[in-house]
């Protein structure tokens, strides 16, 4: 052995945790007891010892993850290795808990139930309400319906987002939030209008029109009124792409913003929206005001393009993207002067 190697060999306590895992996989080729406080003080390369080094279940390896102040690395070795619940991490994971400032080991257990149990863990649930992060994520994850400790949590400090996720996870309506819920932003009372109670909520509406926010109005009436909502048009109307995604709701025209949304980008979000009818009206109402509008339309019909030649005369032909079979045969001999855009 070389001078260096042999230094580094009797200083290999000195190793992190990569380069000591790495020495145990390809030198040691198995556990390596004297380094493995070091190697599984580091998450991703605790796993990679677990899964690449230790295999199998080991009773001395398990007594070395139970001392650690980290318990994720015995979680995951539940999980992967012993593929079923174990009782002395568990009885681990409830003692520290209950001297757990941070809900640190209360997120180990946490996620212990979520990847091993794959089930509820009574004994532990009090601890998860407590925090609304572990909580939304238990509920979503493992309730199927309400979770009473979890409910009088949110309603003692009136947290308005986690109520409406509370209402969406339990697929029920959540009366005695809604009080506070109607104090929140329009954001969320239309998640909560739209997504839990799926109908209109005349108590929510005044305050919906007082945040004048028009992507939140235009989103309540397709989905919670499901039609036309007059009282916010004038709101709705003062953002001109929000306003272009109205006709949403039922297809129709919204006149009150036509004669600007005609020279704008959002004109394709507009026409795209209308139903086939309405699409057709609207354009035969801008050639009617202004037969140089037809060029504005990626695509007219036959009748829109007999309109605007009707009264803007030979030139208009120029103007439009996809003429009609029909209207070529009229124009031929204009073909050849489109092309070299001699006519004027």
């Amino acid at each position: 052995m070389k001078m260096f190697e042999l230094v580094e060999a009797t200083n290999y306590k000195r190793w992190g945790a990569q380069k000591a895992y790495l020495h145990a996989k390809r030198e040691i080729k198995g556990r390596w007891p004297e380094m493995e406080d070091t190697i599984l003080s580091k998450g991703d390369v605790a796993e990679r010892y677990i899964s690449s080094v230790i295999k199998q279940r080991d009773p001395d390896f398990e007594n070395v993850l139970l001392r650690q102040s980290d318990l994720n690395a015995a979680s995951y070795y539940a999980q992967k290795i012993l593929k079923q619940r174990w009782s002395e991490l568990e009885n681990e994971l409830k003692k520290r808990v209950d001297r757990d400032y941070d809900n640190y080991y209360a997120l180990i257990a946490r996620n212990y139930a979520i990847d091993v149990i794959k089930g509820r863990w009574p004994e532990m649930e009090r601890y998860f309400a407590k925090d609304k992060g572990l909580a939304v994520t238990y509920m979503m994850k493992l309730i199927d319906g309400e979770w009473p400790a979890f409910k009088q949590e949110i309603l003692k400090n009136r947290d308005d987002w986690t109520a409406i996720l509370y209402a969406e996870f339990s697929k029920k309506r959540f009366v005695e939030a809604e009080e506070f819920i109607l104090q929140a932003n329009s954001g969320m009372i239309v998640r909560y209008a739209t997504g839990v109670l799926e109908r209109r909520w005349p108590e929510a509406e005044p305050k919906l029109l007082a945040d004048k926010d028009a992507r939140d109005l235009v989103t309540y009436a397709r989905e919670a009124i499901r039609g036309r909502w007059p009282e916010a048009e004038d709101i709705i109307a003062t953002d001109l792409f929000i306003a272009s995604y109205y006709p949403e709701v039922d297809g129709q025209r919204f006149k009150q913003i036509e004669e600007r949304i005609i020279d704008s980008e959002y004109l394709g979000n507009y026409l795209s929206n209308l139903a086939p009818d309405q699409r057709e009206q609207f354009m035969l109402d801008m050639v009617q005001k202004n037969p140089e509008n037809i060029q504005l339309f990626p695509e007219t019909s036959k009748d829109v393009q007999e309109l605007a030649l009707k009264l803007g005369g030979k030139r208009i032909y120029l103007l439009i993207k996809k003429p009609h079979p029909e209207i070529i045969k009229m124009y031929q001999g204009l073909e050849n002067v489109k092309r070299t855009g001699l006519f004027r």
